[in-house]
């Protein structure tokens, strides 16, 4: 970006992500400070989803949990491990705990997140997900 001269116009990305999609006639994004930084960008409906699940309405982060739970249980590091991630913290932070709050992941052993075989599945919605996401990739 410097290279090309577009971080000298401070401020301009966030206007220009605005503006690109309302071009596109999409819903405008979503910003998230918390620990870290995101923009929740969002795509047009898919065609014929009469049970209002977009796979491409999810974010990558969620996605990709639901991709290394799959249809069996899975440990933290288990899944961390699939798509080569390190620090715990993060992991929990921008994939585990929005999966959970969105309904596609849960624990199983919801009252106690310290257990040491603590593990986790796809709810009903995860496995709605899981095969949306298998069959796109066909």
């Amino acid at each position: 970006m410097f290279w090309i001269g577009y971080i000298e116009k401070v401020g301009t990305g966030t206007e220009d992500i605005v503006k690109w999609c309302k071009g596109k006639g999409l819903q405008d994004p979503e910003y998230h400070q918390d620990e870290d930084f995101r923009v929740v960008l969002w795509r047009k409906s898919v065609p014929g989803n009469d049970k209002g699940l977009e796979a491409g309405n999810v974010a990558g982060n969620v996605k990709r949990i639901v991709l290394g739970i799959g249809e069996g249980t899975q440990p933290r590091e288990e899944i961390m491990l699939r798509w080569g991630l390190k620090g715990s913290g993060n992991f929990r932070a921008t994939y585990l705990y929005p999966a959970i709050e969105q309904g596609y992941v849960a624990k199983l052993y919801p009252e106690s997140d310290k257990r040491r075989d603590q593990a986790y599945y796809l709810t009903e919605k995860g496995l709605e997900l899981l095969l949306r996401l298998s069959q796109t990739e066909q």
